[in-house]
Parts: C-alpha cells; sequence; structure tokens
C-alpha cells in the first residue's frame, strides 16, 4: 500500500483502507454539509469505490443535494463520526472525511503541494505587502 491510504472514526468501529491516493480533494459550502460537519464547510478526499475497503457497519442518512441528487452519508452507528458519503450523480466516487484518515499528511500531500505552490507563486507575484526592504 505504497499510494494508499487508511482511516478510522473516533472508535475505531469502522475503519478503511484504499489502494490508491486520492483522485482529488473539495470543500463543500451548502448548508448539508456546513450542518453535518459542524463548521462553515465540509472537507472531503475523493476516491473511487473499488479502491476503498471498509470494515465495520454503518448508520445512513439520505437527503438531497442543492442540485437535486441524493446524498448518502455514513456514520459510525456507536461515536457518531460522519466517515465518508457518496452521491447518486456519481454513485462509484466516495467522498471520504479526511479527519477520519490516518497519516493525513501524506494520503493528501500532492493536493497540499499544489496549493502551497499557488500560494507561494501568488506570493512572489504580489509585492505590495512586503516590508521595502525584502523587495527585490
Amino acid at each position: 500500500m505504497t499510494e494508499g491510504f487508511r482511516g478510522q472514526c473516533l472508535c475505531g468501529a469502522v475503519a478503511f483502507e484504499s489502494s490508491s491516493k486520492p483522485m482529488f480533494q473539495a470543500n463543500c459550502h451548502c448548508d448539508d454539509c456546513r450542518r453535518s460537519g459542524g463548521s462553515v464547510y465540509a472537507s472531503f478526499a475523493f476516491v473511487d469505490e473499488t479502491n476503498l475497503k471498509i470494515s465495520g457497519d454503518t448508520k445512513t442518512y439520505e437527503s438531497l443535494s442543492d442540485a437535486g441528487n441524493t446524498m448518502t452519508r455514513h456514520f459510525c452507528p456507536t461515536c457518531g463520526s460522519h466517515v465518508y458519503h457518496s452521491n447518486s450523480k456519481a454513485p462509484s466516487r466516495l467522498g471520504i472525511t479526511p479527519p477520519c484518515i490516518l497519516c493525513m499528511r501524506r494520503a493528501l500531500a500532492s493536493q497540499l503541494w499544489s496549493l502551497v505552490l499557488w500560494f507561494l507563486h501568488l506570493g512572489n507575484r504580489r509585492t505590495e505587502n512586503r516590508r521595502p526592504e525584502d523587495r527585490s
């Protein structure tokens, strides 16, 4: 499992293992994701269901997305952790909740480095916020 990652819910009753790195990571700001995540947005790392092995039983909650697709959120019945979700528009693509990923830094490294490089690029282009002695 060199490219994959694994994780679990808070109590460990639901665990997962991916044989591949995430396809991409995204944040959703819709009302349902904000409510289910308890924050101003919810983050997800997406993998194909054929690459994900899940152990343990989950409870599900279904709701309609803003686009009218059925969202199925999977929770641990013991501790209540939101572990992953699926969307009826792309049912084989599962959104893993990043806090459940063990060694998240390694699993999401390529996505995080892309973001860091983008910010560095912007920082190099914007000199008006630098101190005069730091400008080149």
